[in-house]
């Protein structure tokens, strides 16, 4: 561990997108979506080669060279007797769907464009037009000219490919990460080259597909690019949300599994490749209308200034000032170890289906693509590694060093350079010497031709199988840190008894009651900031716990340890709208005619929900009128109202859906060796915001920056000013007491880092981490990478309490997360432990960051169930089942099974993120069916499998975790949070 006071390299936070990402952006990444009219008529392959035939009377001499199935048209590549032809042709006839938008006019739409923009002077990116023809009995086609040395630019692992065909086959030839960033820039180039920024008009229904881009290389050893389509423009775009479609292109990467083709969404680009994109796209865009094209750099920069302080983009201010200043100490975005990183979440859903439908070997196929996939994530380029780069990436300076050294003559290795790249690229270091003999003297390890796949093999298991296997040292698997400097040990107990934890800014954001968004702004349902299963499934949700509980109540019964007459309560904390309930109720009314025992249970049941937030006990009240007790209760510490409800003891089911992971958590930075570090959260806010305040808080805010920049050490960010916890919580409660309008662009000067504390400054944190130590142990054990987590001390808090109230009956805790193995496996696999949702009238993209909109959106973590279970046994409860949400639905999840082609039971029966963890005293009830098998909590893996090395090493780590090397002294002694703070907030 690094000394205290040692300063750490700041890092941004993860470049990849929040978990809504791949569902929605400016327009929609699934055409399906918008071109939604039904075809009268399609054409397939045998159509395609009369209509291609046909032509050969428009364009002469017509040969085929490829022809592919695009996700809106027919692309056709092939010669005339003028040259290169490239031809877009309808997919059929169709009825217009969103928009407008129709398949059948897309070829005439990308002509039209193509026209306009040329007539304009801005033909740099796309193809020339040349005539529109006629699509026999599918409307009209689209000829455009090609240029000469450009080939089909393919996406596929996460990499840029180049296809090639030759006389031997097709290829597909995959670049390294420079190269293909390189060429995300010049596509970012091209779109913004199109922007116009007057009528905020852009080229739009950007699905990266293959053959929609053309690439070469020039002499120099740029990247040149082509643009085969411009399907739709859309107007009324301003610069921000531009900017913002510009960070969050995908690309689907189509995989066979199993004969079925698999469309799999993967980021391309970065917040800093789409910023070098926009600012060349500007220049190139002013230089080619006769103008300066410092005049499209300069006004780039003045956008990107305004983006960063705008709401859709102020959460890119940290890569906005790295890219501002290259000089910056700050890691660069497009680093993050996890890229590639696929969204395989449909993926994963459709394959527990699977498993369940035809057992592991016929899932296997998706299960394997979904191991290989994972395994990629993190693994470094062969050049990152140590070793020589690969021939399709190195610049015009790197051949020109390679020639030198095979002994070409100065004056010859211009020439030579020339021919290496108009001959790129190559698929083996045989052509490349057939084209360059000189190179021959170069031995074997100075060049490599990795990534080279017959075109047969690509969108299979086989194309893996070119990928390096192994991980390099990386410090942090996941870097989600906003600066992250260590405090000095004489700085420590101040600093963190004036700036709030993570686990205290996200409780205040989250819960308290002047400005946390649970308290106001909280939207729950389909059409709200997010929906739990509960509402997608109802009825039925509810009807499936009314079971749960009439079988923990029977068997009480049936074992003498209940009365037949005496009360059993069901306890909801986090019940939302209260719609759970609301079916719970109904369920028991309707069953309570079917036998006598569903009547008995109906006469002593009775249903309570504890809430904090006023505003959702009103809509709880509501819904469930007199059927149910809606009463004040602080899911923090359940047993202040519990005890006063159940003085004797609570017999009964407590339920809670989604309810752990919206308490605050601890942001832990985990060392690869055991080092634990907790977060700080350092508030600021621009100093023109102290004139919407009042005198005192203005004064209060100008005392609280003195002494934390003495305490701190800080001297950055002149003119902004840092504050305290009790002075944010007063700045934002006097902001949102503002009228919205006015409120809004205030709270968008408010900005935020993070420091590090050691984590045994907290002692709840502590006792959380001693208690799992051995199951952290082993999870860090398994890679030498550090990760960041989220340390839940409110949950295992909460269910402890519990185990003190609860005299019998279970507690159901239904949510998202994993075990502590799954969960460091997870982050260092691309997963993202931390989740933000929030309503901003259509959705907008952003970093993962929680800083962005505070006390308007939602954060989440992934509960741990691992820890969650440890302390519900330390408290004396018994574990009773942790497994899939399915197992929910009970008796019943037959007939779910069998209802897996409507949406709703499909994902719950998929769902591998959610799951259900029971534990209880007296009641060992759950659903022994198949496919409803239990999960293991714990790694279960004995020392003596373990090597020698590696069982040292988990020893070490867990003696670390257990023990952490601080001295407490310089600490103020450990501080002992609790929940009953300033404010009250409130899981």
């Amino acid at each position: 561990m690094a000394q205290p006071g040692e300063g750490l390299v700041p890092l941004v936070p993860s470049a990849l997108l929040s978990s809504r990402w791949s569902r929605d952006n400016l327009i929609t990444p699934d055409p399906s979506r918008l071109y939604t009219g039904p075809f009268s008529v399609r054409v397939g392959v045998e159509q395609l080669q009369e209509q291609v035939d046909a032509l050969t009377s428009v364009l002469g001499d017509f040969e085929v060279e490829e022809a592919n199935l695009g996700v809106l048209s027919w692309n056709v590549r092939g010669r005339d007797r003028r040259g290169p032809v490239h031809l877009v042709l309808p997919l059929g006839i169709d009825q217009a769907g969103v928009g407008g938008r129709s398949k059948a006019r897309v070829p005439q739409a990308c002509f039209e464009h193509a026209r306009t923009f040329t007539e304009r002077r801005l033909d740099r990116y796309l193809l020339a037009p040349d005539q529109l023809v006629e699509a026999r009995g599918a409307g009209a086609g689209a000829c455009f000219r090609l240029p000469s040395g450009y080939l089909p630019l393919t996406f596929g692992l996460g990499r840029a490919r180049v296809d090639v065909i030759s006389e031997d086959g097709a290829w597909g030839i995959s670049l390294g990460a420079r190269s293909t960033r390189e060429i995300l820039v010049e596509l970012c180039a091209a779109m913004a080259y199109h922007y116009d920024l007057e009528s905020g008009t852009m080229i739009a229904d950007v699905v990266i597909n293959d053959g929609d881009f053309l690439a070469k290389r020039d002499r120099d050893g740029s990247f040149a690019l082509r643009w085969t389509t411009a399907r739709t423009l859309e107007s009324g775009v301003g610069p921000d949300r531009f900017l913002l479609y510009l960070m969050q292109l995908m690309a689907y990467e189509d995989w066979e599994v199993d004969g079925d083709l698999l469309g799999l969404p993967v980021p391309l680009t970065d917040p800093e490749a789409a910023f070098a994109g926009f600012t060349r796209g500007r220049s190139l865009r002013c230089l080619d209308l006769g103008e300066d094209p410092a005049r499209g750099v300069a006004q780039a920069r003045a956008l990107l200034d305004t983006f960063a302080r705008s709401r859709e983009g102020r959460a890119y201010r940290p890569w906005v000032e790295r890219y501002r200043d290259p000089h910056s100490s700050q890691a660069l975005a497009s680093d993050d170890p996890r890229r590639p990183w696929w969204n395989l979440v449909e993926l994963r859903q459709r394959r527990d289906r699977l498993r369940l439908e035809r057992g592991e070997e016929g899932a296997a196929p998706l299960s394997t693509l979904i191991e290989r996939l994972l395994g990629v994530v993190g693994v470094a380029e062969p050049a990152d590694a140590g070793t020589a780069p690969s021939v399709n990436d190195v610049d015009r300076r790197e051949v020109l060093d390679l020639l030198e050294s095979a002994g070409v003559r100065a004056d010859a290795r211009a020439s030579a350079a020339d021919t290496w790249f108009e001959c790129w690229p190559y698929r083996s270091r045989a052509e490349l010497e057939a084209r360059l003999p000189c190179l021959a003297a170069l031995p074997p390890s100075r060049l490599l031709c990795p990534g080279v796949a017959p075109a047969e093999e690509e969108g299979t298991l086989a194309a893996l199988d070119r990928w390096p296997r192994a991980r390099p040292a990386r410090e942090l698997a996941n870097p989600e840190l906003f600066g992250g400097r260590r405090l000095a040990p004489d700085a420590l107990a101040t600093a963190v008894s004036l700036l709030p934890s993570f686990e205290a800014f996200m409780d205040d954001a989250l819960h308290d009651p002047r400005w946390g968004y649970y308290a106001n702004r909280v939207v729950i349902g389909q059409e709200g900031h997010f929906s739990t299963h509960p509402e997608n499934l109802t009825p039925h949700y509810g009807r499936w716990v009314a079971a749960w509980a009439f079988e923990v109540w029977r068997e009480l019964c049936a074992s003498d340890k209940l009365r037949r007459d005496e009360p059993f309560s069901l306890v909801e904390f986090g019940a939302g709208n209260g719609r759970l309930a609301r079916d719970v109720l109904d369920a028991v009314r309707s069953l309570s005619g079917s036998s006598d025992d569903w009547r008995r249970f109906r006469e002593v049941l009775e249903v309570r929900i504890y809430e904090i937030s006023d505003s959702l006990r009103k809509k709880q009240q509501a819904l469930l009128g007199a059927d149910a007790r809606v009463l004040v209760g602080d899911a923090r510490a359940p047993a202040d109202c519990l005890r006063r409800d159940f003085p004797e003891g609570l017999v009964g089911l407590v339920v809670t859906n989604e309810l752990p992971d919206a308490f605050g958590v601890h942001k832990v930075r985990l060392s690869a060796n055991g080092d634990a570090e907790a977060v700080l959260v350092v508030p600021r806010i621009e100093s023109r915001l102290l004139e919407a305040l009042r005198p005192e808080l203005r004064d209060a805010c100008r005392q609280a920056d003195a002494r934390l920049r003495q305490l701190l050490g800080e001297n950055r960010h002149g003119g902004e000013l840092l504050l305290d916890r009790s002075c944010l919580g007063d700045l934002m409660t006097a902001l949102y007491q503002l009228p919205a309008a006015q409120r809004e662009p205030l709270v968008d000067q408010v900005w935020f880092d993070e420091a590090l504390v050691p984590a045994a400054c907290f002692g709840s944190l502590a006792e959380v981490l001693r208690r799992g130590a051995s199951e952290m142990a082993r999870a860090l054990a398994a890679e030498p990478s550090g990760v960041i987590i989220y340390v839940n001390v409110h949950a295992t808090r909460f269910i402890g309490e519990l185990a003190r109230v609860l005299r019998l009956g279970q507690v159901l805790t239904i949510d998202y997360g994993d075990t502590t193995w799954g969960l460091i496996q997870g982050a260092r696999q691309g997963q993202f432990p931390f989740r933000i949702y929030c309503d901003e009238g259509s959705y907008l993209p952003r970093p993962n960051t929680p800083y962005s909109r505070p006390g308007a959106q939602d954060l989440t973590a992934d509960v741990n169930f691992t820890d969650l279970s440890l302390a519900a046994r330390e408290a004396g409860l018994e574990h009773v089942y942790f497994g899939p949400e399915r197992a929910i639905a009970g008796r019943e999840f037959p007939r779910v099974l069998a209802s897996t082609d409507q949406r709703p039971f499909a994902e719950l029966v998929g769902n591998s993120v959610f799951k259900l963890l029971v534990v209880g005293r007296g009641a060992s009830y759950f659903p022994a069916l198949q496919g409803l098998d239990p999960l293991p909590l714990l790694t279960h893996a004995p020392d003596a499998t373990l090597d020698p090395v590696r069982r040292a090493r988990e020893e070490a780590i867990q003696r670390r975790v257990e023990q952490p090397d601080v001295d407490r002294r310089g600490v103020g002694g450990v501080i002992d949070e609790q929940p009953g703070r300033e404010h009250e907030p409130s899981g």
